[in-house]
This record gives structure tokens, sequence and C-alpha cells, in this order.
């Protein structure tokens, strides 16, 4: 079984996932939007981090009210 608390992402394969730009993928781990954390100079982000944005961030739970 997969321990999906330890898979992490680039900000590459985020911006991906999300359809948008690196840089926008930045901004959000700056404005401390998109929870992450440093390795050397590169962002790392949890699974677990890009879920709660997702939820934090959609619409889907107004649309079912």
């Amino acid at each position: 079984m997969r321990d999906e608390t330890r898979d992490f992402y680039t900000v590459p394969e985020i911006a991906k996932v999300l359809k948008v730009s690196p840089q926008t993928v930045l901004k959000l781990l700056k404005k401390n939007e998109l929870k992450g954390f440093r390795m050397s100079n590169q962002w790392r982000i949890s699974k677990l981090s890009l879920d709660a944005f997702i939820d934090r961030n959609s619409n889907e739970r107004i649309l079912k009210k």
C-alpha cells in the first residue's frame, strides 16, 4: 500500500497538475496560499498540501448545496 502522506512534488509538477505556470505556483507558495518547504533551492509540496489547496479553492461544495 502506498503512503500518500509521503508523496512530494516539485514546482513544475504542481504547475502541470494545476495547468498554470511555475511562476504562478511560486507566487502561491510565497503568499502562503499553497504550503510547501524548501529543500536547498527548490520547493517541495506534499500531496496533502496540494489536495488541501484544491479543496479550499474549489467551488464544488457551493454547487452541491
